[in-house]
């Protein structure tokens, strides 16, 4: 794993916030109410966080990926739960990894807590602001992904 630092030292700076809220859905439903990305001292951008409403407030889901193991025959890569290759379709052994490991790994992640608060204010202070934006009968809740604005944080 990556190794982790005492405590968050004000080093990285969130400068920038950009937030695509999605579709309004039914209450009850988990999945994500905004997605975001977020630009760290001018020079660094992640993309594909997620803001999901927990039971009292949203919190921050930040990138992953599905893991995946090779197919012995022709080598494509399987999630691990995966009972036949997706290509080939051989019957995949039965591995420990179908019960040890996670499914998914975070691409990037803060590596302590108080960094993680940081940035999670940072998104959430900018979703309060999309949020009331949001209530306007026109708002542009089918925009491409990509196409939303960053908004520079002060």
């Amino acid at each position: 794993g990556c190794s982790k630092t005492s405590s968050y030292g004000g080093n990285v700076k969130v400068t920038e916030v950009s937030i695509m809220m999605a579709r309004p859905i039914q209450r009850g439903i988990k999945r994500p109410i905004a997605f975001c990305s977020v630009v760290l001292d001018g020079e660094v951008c992640i993309k594909d966080i997620r803001v999901i409403q927990g039971t009292e407030r949203p919190f921050i889901a930040m990138p992953c990926r599905k893991n995946s193991y090779p197919c012995p025959d022709c080598r494509t890569h399987n999630h691990l739960r995966a009972k036949f290759c997706s290509e080939c379709g051989l019957q995949l052994p039965l591995t420990s990894l179908m019960t040890t490991e996670k499914l998914y790994d975070d691409v990037v992640h803060p590596t302590n807590t108080d960094t993680r608060r940081y940035i999670e204010g940072k998104i959430l202070d900018a979703l309060a602001k999309e949020m009331s934006l949001a209530e306007a009968p026109d708002y542009p809740f089918d925009r491409a992904y990509y196409d939303y604005d960053c908004v520079e944080v002060g």
